[in-house]
C-alpha cells in the first residue's frame, strides 16, 4: 500500500528546522515489522513510502511521527506530530477505513513542548 503525509503549510511556516520522522504500521494491534524514517529533511517534505505485504480483510494502522523546532509568536520550542491512519483492504481492492465503530479513519494531534515552560499553559 502507497501512503504520504504532508504537513500543512500554515505548520510549517512556524518551523525553525529540519525534521526528524518515524512511521510503523500496526495489524490488529501488532507491530507488523514495517518502519520508515528519515533524519532531518525539510518540513516540507512530502512524506512517503510503500507498505509491503497488507493482508486483505485485517485491520491495520499506519502511524507516523515528526518532531521538529518551531517558533510560535516568540516562542520556541519543539513539535511532535502525530498521524494515525487506520484501514482494512478490501476484496476489490479498494482502501477502506477501519471497522471499528469508536475510530476515526485519520487522526493527528499536534503537541507543542516550548522551551520556556510557562508558555506551556493550555490555552482554554
Amino acid at each position: 500500500m502507497a501512503w504520504g503525509f504532508k504537513v500543512k503549510p500554515a505548520l510549517q511556516a512556524m518551523a525553525t528546522s529540519n525534521m526528524n520522522c518515524t512511521a510503523n504500521q500496526f495489524k490488529r494491534g501488532r507491530p507488523t515489522g514495517y518502519t520508515d524514517t528519515h533524519r532531518n529533511i525539510p518540513v516540507s517534505y512530502h512524506w512517503h513510502s510503500t507498505v509491503p505485504r497488507n493482508s486483505f480483510a485485517a485491520d491495520y494502522q499506519l502511524g507516523g511521527m515528526y518532531t521538529f523546532r518551531v517558533n510560535v509568536g516568540g516562542h520556541p520550542g519543539t513539535a511532535n506530530l502525530r498521524r494515525v491512519f487506520n484501514y482494512i483492504l478490501e476484496g476489490d481492492n479498494l482502501m477502506r477505513h477501519a471497522s471499528k465503530e469508536t475510530e476515526e479513519p485519520y487522526t493527528s494531534e499536534l503537541v507543542i513542548e516550548y522551551d520556556d515552560q510557562s508558555a506551556n499553559t493550555p490555552q482554554g
